[in-house]
């Protein structure tokens, strides 16, 4: 069973909100609260931390509450490598042996998706969830030119969750130091420390909500899903945020 470790401290900025996004809502609940209950419902998902940017702690531990949900809360730092981190300490004090970091903003994940991840971790040290790319891919220089086009056979997009001994993963985090806020997701980090990581399948609707075309995406996927409730009927999700017009 692995420690469930949420990045949630983004600003939401690409997406125009201006506050942390998974508390946008999403069909009458938080994004947060589809994500923790769908983290909550995999068999092989034990603790859960969420890292959660400043200000949003309140927030965030409403969700928890409403949902009936003990979660450590962990302050997130300047970048996702940081707020990682900072999660991986959290799960260093809990004695976890292994850690599955999951977006926040991917609210749809599945149970098979969590159990590939986080067996083939278990077994081999490292694993991420991944789909076949099906767009072509081009690779450009500075100018837009074309340098040339990867073969699409051996590429695949990668999602969460992204699973790991936690040994492995802290001591990759350790090695890369500042350098790992250069890097796009957690799997490259442990690559570049030079550990083996392995693919489980993904699933398309496992999007992560980055611009509004994916929240429109995803009203129309929570619309043929069971809805996050609250676990106490007195109790609701509190304030749910609202995007600004503006990008901060």
């Amino acid at each position: 069973m692995a420690t469930g470790l949420v990045a949630a401290a983004g600003r939401g900025r690409r997406i125009g909100a201006g506050v942390n996004k998974v508390l946008l809502p999403l069909a009458g609940a938080p994004i947060l609260a589809w994500t923790l209950s769908a983290l909550r419902a995999s068999p092989h998902i034990g603790a859960l931390v969420i890292v959660v940017g400043e200000g949003d702690e309140e927030a965030v531990s409403r969700v928890c509450q409403t949902l009936g949900l003990e979660c450590a809360i962990a302050r997130g730092g300047e970048t996702r490598a940081d707020s990682v981190r900072a999660g991986l300490r959290v799960c260093l004090d809990l004695g976890s042996e292994l850690v599955a970091i999951h977006d926040g903003a991917r609210p749809f994940v599945s149970p098979e998706v969590i159990s590939r991840a986080v067996l083939l971790a278990a077994e081999r040290g490292a694993a991420g969830a991944a789909l076949p790319t099906s767009d072509t891919i081009k690779r450009v220089d500075s100018r837009g030119r074309v340098l040339d086009t990867p073969r699409r056979l051996g590429l695949r997009s990668m999602q969460t969750p992204q699973a790991f001994r936690l040994s492995i993963v802290w001591h990759a985090y350790e090695l890369a130091g500042e350098m790992a806020a250069t890097m796009t997701d957690d799997c490259e980090v442990v690559e570049r420390a030079g550990y083996p990581v392995h693919l489980s399948s993904g699933d398309p609707t496992n999007l992560k909500i980055t611009y509004d075309i994916d929240r429109v995406l995803a009203e129309a996927i929570a619309a043929d899903r069971a809805k996050p409730v609250p676990a106490d009927p007195t109790m609701d999700w509190g304030p749910i945020r609202e995007p600004s017009t503006g990008i901060d």
